[in-house]
């Protein structure tokens, strides 16, 4: 587990800013104060929690707890672990630890035996149950002491209640968790600090719910403060991680840019990474890396990243060897580019090749990368010109272009076959 110190991404200034909000608010319309972390997947939300951890070691400012969603499931009521993980509170909380026995206590009795989904009831165990009511009033006067106990020990120092892996539960689950904490634990001076991300928790809630539900508004009901992760750092990080040698510095800047336009999580992205510097880590006979020109990194990278985030693209597109045939002159629109650009039309990848053909990239990677699924120079220069917004005499450069001439079908198999070592 990497410290506060050692983190690629800086986000001390991030936790440091956490904490003002933290010392500041935490009594909202008389209840607690909850802060979604929003970021997808493999951002880090994980190890930000740790770094509040961390910092509260060092600061000693809050009582801090952490919930894990995702190792506590195995309880279809997440009332139960989480009052477990609220018994960690040393000091003073021995009043809290009792109520919460009494708590769990009365669960199976009222919660566990009735209820068998978030809003439905087993009405035969009502009926069964003739004490129901009388159980249901002892509950809910537990809950009430356990409630006002753990009030009274927030006044003396706040408690950060964080709450990690939500997103990898089933939406069922994600549903419960929230209305348990905003049911029982929206207490003054109590901060839950949800690590989620929103879209997928949003795709949860219309699983359960359906698509006519607000999410905006059910949310709202749960989370007063949503702030996004930043990963504005990663793209420094990921470039100072890139190993290969290149003709031109600035290629390192635009693969890792490349991770950007696609909006891939941290995680991911160092996994590419890794296989990006392999693959263009040879050497020559005299032992000296290859210094690579520009167009062999932007490939390999971008076929990575295909490869990744849809591999029903890349399978469709990058599996097979391409076979040695003379084609035809086409316009490109009638060339297998288009077909592929179609496939991946509002997806994350197509904002990369767009990224591609900006005014502000200088390199003409567009056509090297045109030219894998038709020869650049079978393809009519008006339908050139018109696509990438090159003029034709920048085109017929990068076409008599040494580099670009050597760069063969029989090339772009042998940087495939090289992609395909990693599953």
């Amino acid at each position: 587990m990497i410290t506060l110190a050692e983190d690629k991404l800086q986000r001390k200034e991030f936790i440091s800013d956490l904490f003002n909000i933290f010392d500041n608010f935490g009594n909202y319309d008389d209840g607690g104060l909850t802060i979604a972390i929003n970021g997808k997947y493999g951002s880090g939300k994980s190890t930000l929690l740790n770094f509040i951890i961390e910092e509260n070691n060092n600061e000693n400012k809050y009582h801090i707890v952490k919930y894990d969603a995702w190792q506590n499931n195995i309880f279809d009521n997440p009332l139960i672990p989480i009052l477990y993980s609220l018994n960690s509170l040393n000091k003073n909380s021995n009043k809290i630890k009792e109520c919460a026995k009494n708590v769990i206590k009365s669960l199976p009795k009222i919660i566990v035996n009735t209820l068998s989904n978030i809003h439905g009831v087993d009405l035969s165990a009502l009926v069964t149950n003739e004490n129901i009511f009388d159980d249901y009033k002892k509950y809910t006067e537990i809950i009430d002491k356990y409630k006002n106990n753990l009030a009274d020990f927030c006044k003396e120092k706040k408690i950060i209640l964080l709450i990690d892996e939500l997103d990898r539960c089933l939406p069922q689950y994600q549903i419960k968790v929230l209305e348990t904490l905003y049911n029982i634990f929206n207490i003054p001076n109590l901060i839950l600090v949800i690590a989620l991300d929103k879209s997928q928790l949003e795709h949860s809630i219309k699983q359960i719910f359906g698509n006519q539900e607000n999410t905006s508004g059910y949310l709202s009901k749960f989370i007063q403060y949503e702030i996004d992760l930043p990963e504005n750092k990663s793209n420094k990080y990921l470039q100072s991680l890139l190993a290969f040698n290149c003709k031109y510095p600035e290629i390192k800047e635009i693969c890792a840019t490349m991770f950007d336009k696609a909006n891939i999580a941290i995680r991911s992205s160092l996994q590419i990474v890794k296989e990006l510097n392999l693959i263009c880590n040879e050497k020559r006979e005299n032992g000296q890396p290859v210094n690579y020109i520009y167009w062999y990194p932007l490939f390999v990278c971008l076929v990575l990243i295909i490869k990744s985030q849809n591999r029903d693209i890349y399978k469709k597109y990058f599996y097979e060897d391409l076979p040695n045939q003379n084609l035809p002159i086409l316009p490109l629109e009638q060339t297998k580019y288009y077909d592929f650009l179609s496939d991946i039309k509002h997806s994350p990848i197509e904002n990369i090749i767009k990224y591609f053909i900006s005014p502000n990239m200088n390199f003409g990677f567009v056509i090297y990368f045109i030219n894998y699924f038709h020869t650049a120079s079978h393809i009519t220069m008006e339908s050139l010109t018109l696509y990438t917004g090159y003029d034709e005499e920048r085109i017929k450069a990068i076409l008599k272009d040494w580099d670009f001439q050597l760069w063969n079908r029989h090339e772009f198999n042998t940087t495939l076959s090289k992609i395909r070592v990693f599953k």
